[in-house]
């Protein structure tokens, strides 16, 4: 992905991080992705700065600026934006020689995401690193307010049967008494053992987890209270208890990148590393290993729904993340289906009352962008799945590590790579543990 050497040598020489990635705009947050649109008059030539989901008000800005403004010509912009598209102008104008000014709607984000200079491609940097960038320009409002978010786009033919995917199945009987016990004040490991011994095979299944060598217990599993008592605890035990329930009634076939068994093999692996990266973690973001552990589990849920509600299409998309395994998901799932599995994750997390973590995790894991509430837990989720994607695992857009997303979570990306390729050294137990939960 090259950078304009103009605008790559500004940020260097301003010492800024930034993060580059191949990614759709509808994973940055529009308040978010910032573009630039050059305008002329007899004075010279201004860069406005404005929202990606903003309508430049030229009335407005002419006020402001006390000048008569149109658009620069193609000519104009090539001369001054070498190698650049007219359509995805960066929004930073001194590298460039052009007096810039921003709308105020920009100002306080958070960070800031823009193409620098063609589509395909997208830079995010801290908003203070943007207004550090800016610090010549000139401030204002000049835009109207942003339109209505358009629906999702649904191919033809599949809308009715989309909507039949929005009455979503019920929450099992099981997963509703664990949320019920993980609601209480002083939950204890016996009402945690009463719920899973209710249900013969999840009980099964945990006890078979509790007895992977990957833990190290020496002595015997042979009941539920021994296995989250002296192996799993009771937050990993209720976490792995409620991801494995949630998952019931559910039908997927079992083969291929997308089908039951690769999901569970990502699920182990996602959760465990989350779990473990949280130790890389600084205190103040308060982070819940358990959580971090559930959110794991369950962050791919959307995927299984797609498989079992729309199979026709699901089959032709598994083939199709099997013969482009070098393809985001996400992007074959918009041509293919018209739905990204996060969407319909969401709605079946929030139907179901889920956690607010497990339903920001589920819905934000793709946006390297997302910064708002819980996105700890789904800023986390997207390092594990592109450090898991580097060892040919799970469904990662890719294996790099967006800069200024591990900078908002305080973590060394050379550790964390160092924690996951350790799992690997216990992959069999992993694997293991994986067959077990997709029996």
């Amino acid at each position: 992905m090259p950078l304009d050497s103009v605008l790559k040598e500004y940020l260097a020489s301003h010492g800024i991080r930034y993060a580059l990635s191949r990614i759709e705009e509808e994973r940055a947050p529009h308040a978010r992705l910032a573009r630039g649109r050059l305008l002329l008059d007899k004075h010279g030539p201004i860069l406005a700065l404005l929202a990606q989901d903003r309508v430049l008000d030229l009335c407005k800005l002419e006020r402001l600026l006390g000048r008569k403004l149109t658009d620069a010509p193609a000519a104009l912009v090539a001369t001054l934006f070498p190698g650049c598209d007219p359509e995805h102008l960066p929004p930073v104008g001194s590298p460039y020689g052009v007096l810039t000014v921003g709308d105020e709607a920009l100002y306080g984000a958070e960070e800031i995401c823009f193409h620098p200079g063609r589509a395909g491609t997208l830079l995010c940097m801290s908003g203070a690193d943007f207004r550090r960038l800016q610090a010549k320009s000139r401030w204002g409002r000049f835009v109207q307010p942003p339109a209505p978010a358009p629906e999702p786009r649904v191919p033809n033919g599949l809308r009715e049967r989309v909507e039949r995917l929005r009455r979503l199945p019920p929450m099992p009987q099981t997963a509703n008494r664990l949320l019920w016990l993980r609601a209480q004040s002083e939950p204890d490991i016996a009402e945690l053992a009463a719920i899973v011994a209710r249900d013969p095979s999840l009980a099964a299944q945990v006890i078979r987890y509790a007895r992977s060598p990957f833990f190290g217990f020496r002595g015997q599993v042979e009941s539920i209270e021994g296995a989250i008592s002296n192996v799993l605890g009771f937050d990993m035990a209720l976490n792995l208890a409620l991801g494995v329930a949630t998952c019931r009634n559910l039908t997927v076939p079992a083969s291929g990148p997308l089908g039951l068994d690769a999901f569970w093999r990502h699920a182990v692996f996602s959760a465990t590393a989350a779990q473990s990266l949280c130790a890389l973690l600084p205190p103040a973001l308060k982070v819940r290993p358990g959580m971090a552990y559930l959110t794991g589990l369950l962050h791919n849920f959307g995927t299984l729904l797609l498989g079992h509600s729309l199979q026709e299409e699901f089959a032709k998309l598994n083939a199709a993340v099997a013969a482009h395994p070098d393809l985001p998901v996400t992007a074959l799932e918009r041509r293919l289906v018209g739905i990204i599995h996060p969407q319909i994750g969401h709605w079946l997390m929030r139907a179901w009352n889920m956690p607010e973590e497990v339903k920001v995790a589920v819905r934000e894991h793709h946006n390297p962008a997302y910064r708002g509430e819980h996105a700890v837990y789904a800023n986390l989720n997207l390092v594990v799945d592109r450090l898991l994607k580097s060892h040919g695992l799970g469904d990662g857009d890719d294996d790099t590590l967006p800069a200024a997303l591990t900078a908002a979570l305080g973590l060394d990306g050379g550790h964390a790579r160092e924690v996951v390729a350790g799992l690997f050294d216990e992959a069999a137990h992993l694997d293991r543990m994986a067959r077990g939960l997709a029996a």
